[in-house]
């Protein structure tokens, strides 16, 4: 019987099957190192960024109080009190109306001691925390607005049961993810008398999308939408289900003021622009040209102090 031997494979097919190992290798290594670095990303966006705050209101010579509460979820929240001027007097004690103040996504309550100056200085008591953490509160992870949504309805809660008289009139003023958390808040609570956003979000989404188009231009979803899968099954929602946008409706005809910082890329104006388109002709809108973000304070100090005061003055009044 004969045996017939196959040819010996020729070094140039060697060569290009060992070229295409080669390349395969490096394409799973890459691919597992671009998934960690878009993993990482997402961390560091989410992950607790807790510290004892270096300011309080006595820095704006405000008498004020120190507490904690509790969200849905038994998340622990450290806040201040700013009594209003007139509630120093024991007889006026829980007549002014409260305003809620909740900070951004990276930031503390401490950065909007400029804000409850103003507001204390009008008239107004005040009501500051920590979103979940973040700050001196408690938590295990940010949320990006999904469970920071309950920590402010969990604030509203706090504050009417430390008022007497259970008449309590409640406004809340926002800036970037505390903005979108306070439109979300309203459209669930009808113990939101009225809210003043600064540069939120229409939708979550949106926010991650424009941020990674700031970095990258047109490459941003390269990173940006892996990025935003491993933050989805971090917080444990859906992106797009957390939407400013949707519970734009639900606020009715309440006093709702909206600040488009026009300079702003992370929330560009095309954000406030859909929710006023939202929100059915019962928003007002103020421009800000040339602010960026949460910078409208600093670009047009008068126009935003006149403004915010008489939308608060006008849409929250004392209780009887």
């Amino acid at each position: 019987m004969t045996t017939e031997l196959s040819e010996p494979v020729k070094p140039a097919v060697k060569r290009k099957r060992s070229r295409l190992r080669a390349f395969a290798v490096r394409v799973i290594v890459y691919g597992v190192l671009w998934e960690a670095l878009c993993g990482v990303i997402a961390w560091q966006s989410v992950m607790p960024k807790r510290h004892y705050l270096k300011r309080n209101p006595s820095e704006q010579h405000l008498t004020y109080l120190s507490q904690s509460f509790k969200s849905a979820d038994g998340t622990r929240l450290a806040a201040w009190i700013i009594p209003a001027a007139s509630e120093l007097t024991k007889e006026d004690h829980g007549r002014a109306p409260v305003v809620i103040l909740c900070h951004g996504v990276d930031s503390t309550r401490e950065s909007l001691l400029p804000q409850a100056k103003l507001l204390h200085e009008a008239g107004f008591a005040v009501f500051m925390f920590d979103f979940r953490a973040r700050g001196e509160s408690g938590g295990d992870r940010c949320t990006l607005g999904y469970r920071e949504t309950e920590d402010l309805l969990a604030a509203v809660a706090e504050v009417k049961r430390e008022r007497p008289g259970g008449n309590t009139v409640i406004g809340v003023l926002g800036q970037s993810q505390g903005a979108a958390v306070t439109l979300m808040a309203a459209g669930k609570c009808a113990d939101i008398k009225a809210v003043c956003a600064e540069s939120p979000y229409a939708r979550l989404d949106h926010a991650v999308a424009n941020h990674f188009y700031s970095l990258l231009g047109a490459a941003g979803p390269l990173l940006g939408m892996p990025t935003r899968l491993f933050g989805e099954l971090l917080i444990e929602k859906n992106c797009s289900e957390i939407s400013p946008l949707a519970a734009m409706p639900q606020i009715g005809s309440r006093p709702v003021l909206l600040i488009e910082d026009g300079a702003d890329t992370l929330c560009p104006p095309a954000e406030t622009q859909a929710l006023l388109r939202s929100s059915g002709g019962h928003a007002q809108l103020l421009k800000v040209p040339g602010a960026g973000h949460i910078q409208a304070s600093w670009v047009q100090p008068d126009t935003y102090r006149k403004t915010v005061l008489a939308f608060f003055k006008a849409s929250l009044k004392p209780a009887p």
